[in-house]
């Protein structure tokens, strides 16, 4: 820009100095050659309009020759009412409601985020800043207690929910088409495998043959009922397993689906579950589990950061942004849903900070100093006021002219 100026002030002035070199040589042949009037009075009325331009043009920006004539330097002196103007300006114009409306409707949010999300190559800066502002987060919650007061909250949040319909909806979910039968068939195999156990079916005959009179021991019975019992609950274990229609089924089905009514239905189980759940909430036991844990993932997450393009954390949030940017370009829902929000959003924000805006950049404005502020606005606007000064000079000169062919015609 300095170059520009520099080029455009210097064909203005060499153009006035031409003006003056022809009107000089053009009065000193006008004696021999009377035509040269003409040129005479081209080059004189082309000064006086170069002259009047620059003047013009400088006394916008300083005071001619160092003079301090009235109404010179004008942007300087004015430059406190130049900035509430352009404040003004700013307000009223281009941080208008309507103005705001109009160039925020023509903004694509959603589609230029979701590109910019599903693009590896242009996430990536985005994954890795986060990655490695995860601990420091992590350890900012911990450090101003910000940790305890969210385990606090969850604990009262925990506390208000009723568990009863949340575990009878659990269970009624499992007994749906009878999957609930696993369980039992878990529950019988477990007691199956406790049948053949060496050590509790010893257990069980030391337990028997101290019930039984001695007489009876004399006799082997213990080792009778051991095996009468033995074969007896194995009979039954196995029919159970084998038969879906078992009694023992049956009445496991009407066990669950009066547990799961009376979750429901009955206070005095809420009661109960409500008793537990506190209760369990209480244990210190659970404050050390959840402490232990915090621990454990503080440090987890400090070697996983850096573990470098192994990093699960990264990897796992690549995916999400990734994700969003994919949904964000396929659903033309939830764009229109994201560019409202957000074009509300900013909208309200401008709006409601636009009189902030103004007074800011009026404050800043009057803060520059004035001749940089001058030398500012000549810099960019300079170049372009050279060619006031050139078109003048041409002007003037036609107008001169002009002037001096009415006067040969009003002369005869």
């Amino acid at each position: 820009m300095a170059q520009r100026l520099r080029r455009a002030k210097a064909i203005a002035t060499s153009l006035l100095l031409a003006c003056v070199a022809l009107f000089v040589l053009a009065r000193w042949l006008q004696p021999a050659y009377p035509g040269m009037s003409w040129l005479a009075a081209f080059a004189e009325a082309a000064i006086v309009g170069a002259l009047a331009d620059w003047y013009a043009v400088v006394v916008l920006f300083r005071h001619p020759l160092g003079l301090r004539m009235p109404h010179t330097a004008i942007i300087p002196a004015n430059q406190a009412r130049i900035a509430d103007n352009l404040g003004r300006f700013i307000e009223q114009h281009l941080l208008s409601p309507r103005t705001i409306a109009q160039r925020l409707s023509t903004i694509d949010f959603s589609g230029l985020a979701g590109r910019w999300l599903a693009d590896p190559a242009r996430n990536a800066g985005l994954v890795d800043w986060a990655t490695r502002q995860a601990p420091d987060i992590v350890a900012v919650l911990d450090h101003a207690g910000l940790r305890k007061q969210l385990g606090a909250a969850a604990l009262a949040r925990l506390e208000a929910i009723d568990v009863t319909p949340i575990a009878a909806g659990v269970l009624d979910a499992m007994t749906h088409e009878g999957r609930h039968h696993a369980l039992l068939d878990q529950v019988l195999g477990a007691l199956r495998r406790l049948l053949d156990d060496e050590a509790m079916l010893a257990s069980v005959r030391e337990r028997i043959r101290e019930e039984l009179p001695a007489l009876f021991n004399m006799f082997n019975a213990d080792a009778y009922l051991l095996n009468k019992l033995m074969r007896s609950a194995a009979t039954l274990l196995t029919e159970t397993e084998q038969n879906p229609e078992h009694p023992l089924r049956v009445r496991f089905d009407g066990f669950v689906a009066d547990f799961v009514r009376d979750l429901r239905e009955s206070d005095a189980y809420r009661d109960k579950a409500q008793a537990l759940k506190h209760e369990l909430l209480a244990r210190p036991e659970l404050a050390e589990t959840a402490q232990d844990l915090w621990e454990r993932g503080k440090a987890w997450l400090a070697r996983d950061v850096e573990a470098g393009d192994a990093s699960v954390v990264r990897a796992r949030m690549a995916e999400l942004l990734a994700g969003i940017g994919r949904q964000l370009q396929s659903d033309a829902t939830l764009r229109a849903k994201v560019d409202r929000a957000v074009s509300a959003a900013l909208q309200s924000a401008l709006e409601s900070n636009r009189h902030r805006v103004s007074r800011f950049v009026s404050e800043e404005v009057k803060s520059w100093d004035r001749a940089e502020m001058s030398n500012l606005i000549e810099l960019n606007i300079g170049a372009d006021l050279q060619y006031i000064r050139i078109n003048g000079t041409l002007v003037g000169g036609s107008v001169g002219l002009l002037i001096h062919a009415l006067t040969r015609l009003l002369s005869g």
